[in-house]
């Protein structure tokens, strides 16, 4: 029977790391490029890969893109191949690349979308992005940010700012209309987490596995350690004292100091009620559409649903 290929389109932070380097790196029977793949070996190719996904088609590299998935096809042989990458729905347009990515899948194709509760995703992407200015002029640069002052910003244009990569619902639209809805699977991170068995029998069965050895493969890696109290003790110390036009790097710094820096509890933003609302009012529309379109239990996950406000 042909092998069925896989294009894992992320999203942020919904386990995209874990699947890649936890899962798909360690399942003989899958051959996995795009982010931490197999076959990703130089800049030259993850260069190829992001022109795909982000660049004007006066610009992008498309011929080049084919040679490599082609290539990547070749080396897989009888094994499955999965693109993954979470930057898919994180460019300009999802819609361009699910035009280019069908192109070049084979007719049996699957596309797999994880999701994530918006509130709580965005409060891991702060932690692990957002707390750190950037990209930024020099002087600012890698400045701390607090959790309302960078969730209030990116909420001033939610549809070209990093909001617009946790709109799964909209981002979803085109792989459905260029595979078909037979094609797109969408799972909730929280019932990956949690080792839901019909959860982990959908997600095995696209990777050709078991359940049992995907969820112990996705619970056995962790990625690096979110943002501890400590560490935002220190930025908050270091932002309001330093006199400087050029501060220094407050990463770099912590990295001098790790055996302070690293101890602490997890650091948890928490967002007023008015940024709830507002999130409410971007996502909760179109997450009442994926529950019913994918049969997810998004309401009872604490997602802003239409019809159930946070």
């Amino acid at each position: 029977m042909k092998r069925k290929d896989l294009i894992h389109i992320g999203a942020p932070k919904t386990g995209s790391t874990s699947l890649q380097r936890g899962v798909l790196g360690n399942l003989e029977d899958v051959h996995h490029f795009g982010e931490f793949g197999d076959g990703v070996t130089s800049l030259e190719e993850e260069s190829l890969i992001r022109s795909v996904l982000f660049d004007d088609d006066v610009f992008v590299r498309e011929d080049e893109f084919a040679r490599l998935f082609t290539k990547h096809r070749q080396r897989a042989g009888s094994r499955r191949l999965v693109f993954s990458s979470a930057d898919v729905i994180l460019g300009a347009s999802p819609t361009t690349a699910a035009r280019r990515l069908r192109k070049l899948a084979s007719d049996e194709s699957q596309v797999l979308i994880v999701v994530r509760n918006q509130p709580s995703a965005l409060a891991s992407f702060y932690t692990n992005h957002g707390a750190w200015l950037k990209p930024a002029p020099q002087p600012y640069y890698r400045r701390f940010v607090e959790p309302d002052a960078w969730l209030d910003f990116v909420m001033r244009t939610p549809s070209r700012s990093t909001l617009a990569g946790f709109s799964y619902w909209q981002a979803l639209q085109p792989f459905i209309q260029y595979w078909g809805r037979d094609h797109v699977t969408a799972v909730a991170f929280e019932l990956l987490v949690l080792g839901d068995s019909e959860t982990w029998s959908i997600v095995a069965d696209l990777l050709g596995t078991t359940p049992e050895i995907g969820y112990s493969l996705f619970t056995s890696f962790h990625e690096r350690p979110r943002l501890n109290s400590t560490q935002v003790a220190y930025g908050r110390i270091v932002g309001l004292l330093n006199p400087f036009r050029s501060p220094p790097d407050v990463r770099a710094l912590a990295g001098l100091t790790h055996e302070l820096t690293r101890r602490g509890r997890k650091f948890e933003p928490s967002w007023r009620t008015d940024q709830l609302r507002r999130l409410d009012e971007i996502y909760s529309d179109g997450n009442l559409k994926l529950a019913q379109e994918f049969n997810l239990p998004l309401a009872e996950l604490g997602y802003p649903v239409a019809g159930n406000p946070l």
